[in-house]
């Protein structure tokens, strides 16, 4: 009976063994290709507002791509229900690498561009915003393309 046990044993440790490796790489693979979906989305975003200038929606565009991402990333907190300056907040303090910390330091989205994020989405589409439209691209194009707290290879 316990020569039996213990061949059960070994062969669902045998199985977790040659398994693992293959779930890690999947995660692995899921972690690159959200990250090629975000830039590709990004770039689409980036290529619209070239060709209509208009910045109610690149603000807006950015707004709904930020929104997605946080979602995606975070899966234990409600950031899908942060609003105003307390989204603008966790965006600046979610990005782990210290080297994006030090160059983002001057790209907060605490900023006056920054706050476009907040008032696009709610605005009449005949609406103009004043905000450096360049900066805000900047800044969330960082975000976006940067390591995260809880990014899917962030998580073991």
């Amino acid at each position: 009976m316990v020569a039996a046990s213990t061949r059960l044993v070994d062969g669902y440790c045998f199985i977790v063994r040659c398994c693992w490796p293959f779930s890690y790489r999947k995660k692995i693979y899921q972690s690159k290709q959200l990250k090629r979906d975000i830039a590709a989305e990004l770039e689409i975003i980036k290529q619209q507002f070239s060709q209509t200038q208009n910045k109610r929606v690149l603000a807006k565009s950015l707004s709904i791509l930020l929104r997605r991402v946080c979602i995606s990333y975070q899966t234990t907190q409600n950031v899908a229900g942060l609003t105003g300056d307390d989204w603008l907040l966790w965006l600046d303090n979610e990005q782990v690498s210290s080297t994006t910390r030090n160059t983002a330091k001057s790209l907060k989205f605490q900023s006056e561009t920054g706050k476009a994020l907040l008032k696009a989405p709610y605005l009449p589409e005949n609406s103009e915003l004043d905000f450096d439209a360049k900066h805000l691209i900047r800044l969330c194009e960082s975000w976006l393309l940067a390591s995260h707290k809880n990014s899917p290879t962030e998580k073991s």
